[in-house]
């Protein structure tokens, strides 16, 4: 006969020693994986607004090619967050990514001069007096994190997209 007033004892479950040792397990993976992942997280980002870049450029030529009249692409690295002018309408890069003063944008020409915008014509290639190529770097976080390049390369508008140590002259 059983006693039905004493319930029987368990021996399942955990001991806390087991529990605090795969906490610290799971801690050191995670210190562990931590750089890796914000790296990842980086390299996504500064990707995400060169091609945010780049796409603001072939929508710049193409308004100027079927409008038949110049077009201006803006820059200004100034903002929190650096932001582009494509058709007349401000767009900030990262929004929602990262922190506002995590990204640094930078366009310069051939000459290492600072330009503020670039010009299409009504034929859609660049201005004249701009000095190829013009190199667009995005990076984030602002100093010494991922980097990504948009290269304008001819006044055609041909572009290519670099990344830290692609070509060190155009992305350096």
């Amino acid at each position: 006969m059983t006693n039905k007033g004493c319930p029987k004892r368990s021996i399942a479950g955990f001991s806390l020693i087991e529990l605090l040792i795969v906490i610290a397990i799971v801690g050191a993976l995670a210190a562990i994986a931590a750089p890796s992942w914000l790296a990842f997280l980086n390299n996504r980002r500064a990707t995400a607004m060169s091609d945010q870049i780049l796409q603001g450029i072939r929508q710049t030529q193409s308004d100027a090619i079927r409008s038949r009249q110049p077009q201006i692409l803006g820059f200004n690295p100034t903002a929190i967050p650096p932001t582009i002018t494509v058709r007349g309408i401000t767009q900030q890069l990262g929004v929602g990514e990262i922190s506002p003063t995590a990204i640094n944008l930078q366009a310069v020409d051939n000459a290492g001069t600072a330009v503020s915008q670039i010009q299409f014509d009504a034929s859609g290639t660049v201005a004249a007096d701009l000095n190829l190529p013009i190199a667009i770097r995005v990076t984030t976080p602002a100093t010494g994190g991922s980097r990504r390049c948009v290269v304008l390369q001819t006044i055609l508008g041909a572009t290519q997209t670099l990344s830290r140590g692609d070509d060190a002259t155009l992305c350096p």
